[in-house]
């Protein structure tokens, strides 16, 4: 999952990621919050039926970020062969519009990312000029999609 924020703002990623927020009471009520958010979001998707898995996943990715306070957020998937990221959900941008069609990316075009979750590692930034390991053709597609800050 992709979480964008926009106009310098940093998304925060889940309690427990590399970039969490420093440990408080603020941040273990937050984190509880999150935890339990999590718990109502798995016991919906376990009890959807299977006509009601779209609806379910949609609303999971709305609950979640409209926690992480983000602009937008987009689920991706990748095919079998790994050549194709397929998006499978997005969260409304503010103004309310849905962005058009799903979109299929193919994999080369993010490379250093594409590399990262295929080995089982997270991928957490808040600004993409965090990542100096970032190939040019991962910048030029975060930079066409106006992606600033994102984690898997």
């Amino acid at each position: 999952m992709t979480l964008v924020r926009r106009f310098g703002r940093r998304a925060k990623p889940p309690a427990g990621t590399t970039d969490a927020e420093p440990a408080g009471d603020e941040s273990g009520a937050r984190s509880k919050a999150f935890e339990a958010m999590l718990a109502g979001i798995s016991k919906r998707l376990v009890q959807a039926p299977l006509g009601g898995m779209d609806a379910a996943i949609n609303d999971a990715l709305a609950a979640v970020s409209t926690f992480a306070d983000v602009e937008r957020s987009h689920v991706f998937v990748f095919d079998e062969d790994r050549a194709t990221m397929n998006e499978i959900a997005r969260w409304p941008l503010s103004d309310g519009t849905d962005g058009g069609a799903l979109r299929s990316v193919a994999a080369n075009h993010l490379p250093f990312y594409a590399h990262e979750v295929f080995a089982g590692r997270d991928v957490v930034f808040s600004d993409v000029s965090e990542i100096p390991q970032l190939q040019a053709a991962d910048r030029e597609f975060l930079a066409e999609l106006d992606v600033r800050s994102g984690f898997t």
